[in-house]
């Protein structure tokens, strides 16, 4: 399992397009570092999504961009201050994305991450600890979709 380390060194939170932001995020998930919330929240990049110039876009003026770099970590500063003024009443969001800000902030300056940092263990929303699944202990075949004669009624 990579070290946080080992996955920020790859990555520029401030410049990265939305395409990259999405793989951070799921280095970061399947890594440990973050929850399930915190990787919707941080892996959902409304550009990507095929009706954006339709929807979004038309009511902004402005067209996807996904392949365009931006400063996450202001992006994700930004949208702090936003959920603290307009959201202050669930404070569950705002914890949420306070430890998103405060990860990009770690990953932004990864020369000042030790080597090795500890994996995470996963939390259960009730305090238990969450033990990962092993891969499996047998090689499966890979699936296919694809009928034989025996298949076939």
């Amino acid at each position: 399992m990579p070290s946080l380390h080992d996955i920020a060194r790859r990555y520029d939170i401030r410049s990265m397009t939305p395409r990259e932001m999405v793989d951070l995020s799921g280095e970061l998930y399947f890594a440990g570092f973050l929850s399930h919330d915190q990787y919707a929240d941080l892996s959902f990049q409304a550009e990507l999504m095929p009706n954006y110039d339709l929807t979004i876009g038309a009511l902004t003026g402005q067209r996807a961009a996904p392949d365009r770099p931006r400063d996450y970590g202001s992006v994700w500063r930004a949208k702090l201050k936003f959920e603290m003024k307009h959201l202050a009443d669930d404070p569950r969001v705002i914890a949420r994305t306070r430890k998103i800000v405060e990860l990009l902030r770690t990953i932004e300056k990864p020369d000042n991450l030790p080597q090795v940092i500890a994996q995470p263990q996963p939390q259960h929303p009730r305090g238990q600890t969450l033990i990962r699944p092993q891969p499996p202990a047998i090689d499966l075949p890979p699936l296919s979709l694809r009928a034989t004669p025996v298949d076939r009624w």
